[in-house]
This record gives C-alpha cells, sequence and structure tokens, in this order.
C-alpha cells in the first residue's frame, strides 16, 4: 500500500510531457505551412523550441479546434521533428497525437 501511494505520489507530481524524450535531442526542426517551410538547424534555437514544448500543458480542446474550421486549418503550421510532429493552431494551442497542449507564445518566434 505504501509503494502504490508513493508511486500515485510520484505520477502526480512529475510535470513530464509525453513527448519530452522523443524531441530533447533532436538537431533540427521543420516548420512548414500552407506556403512556407524552413529548416532550424542551430542547435541553441532547437534547444529553445524545445524548452517553450517541454513547458506546455495538457488541455481540454479548445474551441477554435471544435468541428471544421477552414480558417483554423489554413493558419495550422506543423513542427516537425525527427520522432514527433506538432501542429499548432494559433492562440497558443498545440496538437499532438489527439492531444491539445496550452503553449507560450514564446513558440511564434520560431514558427514565423
Amino acid at each position: 500500500m505504501v509503494i502504490l501511494a508513493f508511486l500515485v505520489f510520484i505520477v502526480g507530481c512529475s510535470k513530464d510531457v509525453p513527448f519530452r524524450e522523443l524531441i530533447k535531442n533532436s538537431d533540427e526542426v521543420l516548420i512548414r505551412h500552407d506556403n512556407f517551410e524552413k529548416k532550424i538547424t542551430d542547435k541553441d534555437k532547437v534547444l529553445s523550441l524545445v524548452n517553450v514544448l517541454d513547458k506546455s500543458n495538457p488541455i481540454e480542446p479548445p474551441d477554435r479546434a471544435k468541428g471544421i474550421n477552414l480558417e483554423v486549418a489554413k493558419e495550422t503550421i506543423m513542427i516537425h521533428f525527427d520522432r514527433a510532429d506538432f501542429f499548432y493552431i494559433g492562440d497558443g494551442y498545440l496538437l499532438y497525437v489527439g492531444q491539445y497542449y496550452s503553449v507560450s507564445k514564446d513558440i511564434e518566434k520560431y514558427i514565423n
């Protein structure tokens, strides 16, 4: 019983996002939008972007992501790492494998 309580405490207190291990050692990131594409290869910029993503928090789907919204679809930006893809829909919302996250708008420094 004590072990189970300890495990629940550890899991509840850890704030690790599920993708941390997939992106932490990345060498480059591809940013792709409807009419633009750029590759970030500078190690410091990649690490800074990873740190911004690492601070994101899971949330319920935001109103802007509910239903089919062509305006949101046009604005969506793909952030591609070797082992993970993210979709930034604007206003500080990020989608990763069916889960939405709130993310600092600092992300926009890297994707524009």
